[in-house]
């Protein structure tokens, strides 16, 4: 058979959208029946896992001669909510309309995931032996944080730590503002996540009596110093390496640690909220909460700060910094949230250069250069144990597009579509050998 087949991609995905799972409550079990049907009528071995009530992992396997260690082909059966008001369509209907695929998770990671289980289908259906076993694993809870999925089903199955590396979701490659595609992108590495929460106590009181202690008045005050903090620069060595390949132009080199240290240079690339996140430790306010009536002096003021930390930096000396830039002994500083810490993938293994190749083959003339996700994916998981995870969507958005994830409306083009599952299968193919 042709190994591709678009039409019955387009099918499956429809089909796969308008099974809800939404996370909140991230119940998973229909997505894993769905998920189990395809792979009966196609003769495809799998297994379902149920961690907890209703929530799912689902797991699908070829058979490779065993030449080399396994490819998992990662993904997550969850998606965000949706204010179902807000959008144009019914989010959970499957509506092509406009050259698009509309519905939650067509971005956020159902597309990438039906097309993930195209290229078992597709070897399956050729009857040929990969050289080495490959992995579909659908997991729960990505969305909150992935305990009862990703993490769930490495401390459960030492068979999943034996795989050499995994394909897990990426951002896309996404157009300049004049709608030119200048580079694609492996993400080999993302932030850490670092949630930390400040409180402060004081009098409560009537507020006609402005008592010198009050809570929110020492929350307001350490926001405030949080908030004009600039974090130093830092450059990890995937984010130099995407630069310097990314801003190459012909025989001349480009050097980005130089580049910085002139100011008028440093000043405007920073000036670009993607690029500073790129290179630092971003801390952003989220969540206030102080006070019950308006005309009531609180006893307690809190504050949530999100902060996405850079690989290798010292989760614990970050806090002191906190601390000492707050400089308030009524201001308590704790971690709120924390993901851990992991290694960058390598940009040297074999699997990293297939992959590369293969972009490299669908996009002519276009440089493919390592990035840095500044969100997290289950990837965190596999890399904190030493398997190499490689972000790979092979889609191609406009700006406006970009913006379409986990927000209203979410959608993509057929041709994305078409274009995912072309390239995914070549990637998959070329890997194991056939």
């Amino acid at each position: 058979m042709e190994p591709f087949d678009f039409d019955m991609t387009l099918d499956l995905l429809r089909q796969y959208i308008r099974v809800d799972t939404s996370n909140p409550p991230g119940f998973t079990r229909k997505a894993g029946e769905f998920l189990a049907g395809i792979c009966e009528r196609e003769g495809i071995e799998y297994k379902i896992f149920e961690p907890e009530k209703d929530k799912i992992n689902f797991m699908a396997k070829i058979d490779g001669s065993g030449e080399k260690p396994p490819l998992i082909l990662l993904n997550h059966l969850d998606v965000v909510p949706v204010e179902s008001e807000k959008w144009s369509t019914e989010p959970f209907e499957g509506l092509v309309k406009d050259g698009y695929l509309w519905g939650r998770g067509t971005t956020d990671m159902k597309t990438l995931g039906i097309c993930q289980l195209m290229c078992l289908i597709a070897i399956k259906r050729r009857k040929l032996v990969p050289n080495r076993d490959i992995y579909f694993l659908g997991t729960c809870d990505e969305e909150i944080g992935g305990e009862k999925g990703a993490r769930w089903m490495l401390e459960n199955f030492p068979e999943l730590r034996e795989a050499e590396a995994i394909i897990n979701e990426g951002l896309g490659f996404v157009k300049s503002e004049e709608g030119v595609l200048e580079h694609t992108t492996i993400e080999t590495s993302e932030k850490i996540m670092f949630q930390i929460r400040l409180t402060s106590h004081g009098t409560p009181g009537h507020a006609s009596m402005p008592l010198a202690d009050n809570p929110n008045l020492k929350i307001i005050e350490a926001c405030h110093k949080l908030i004009r903090w600039e974090p130093e620069v830092i450059l990890t060595p995937a984010v130099e390496e995407y630069f310097n390949l990314l801003w190459k132009k012909g025989e001349k080199e480009f050097n980005l640690k130089e580049s910085l240290m002139d100011e008028d240079f440093k000043r405007e690339f920073l000036s670009d909220i993607s690029r500073k996140s790129m290179v630092t430790n971003t801390v952003v306010p989220t969540v206030l909460k102080a006070g019950a009536k308006s005309n009531v002096i609180p006893s307690l003021s809190e504050a949530i700060f999100d902060i996405r930390l850079l690989p290798g930096v010292d989760k614990e000396e970050f806090l002191g910094k906190i601390k000492e830039i707050i400089g308030d002994p009524g201001v308590s500083v704790e971690i709120y949230q924390q993901g851990e810490p992991t290694p960058e993938s390598s940009t040297q293994s074999e699997i990293y250069k297939t992959i590369k190749e293969v972009l490299e083959y669908h996009f002519p003339s276009l440089p493919v250069v390592p990035k840095m996700l500044t969100v997290c994916t289950d990837s965190r998981y596999f890399r904190k144990i030493g398997i190499d995870s490689y972000g790979v969507a092979p889609v191609v958005y406009s700006v406006e597009e970009s913006k379409l994830l986990h927000g209203n409306d979410e959608r993509v083009s057929l041709e994305n579509i078409r274009l995912c599952s072309r390239i995914l299968q070549d990637m998959v193919d070329r890997i194991a050998g056939l």
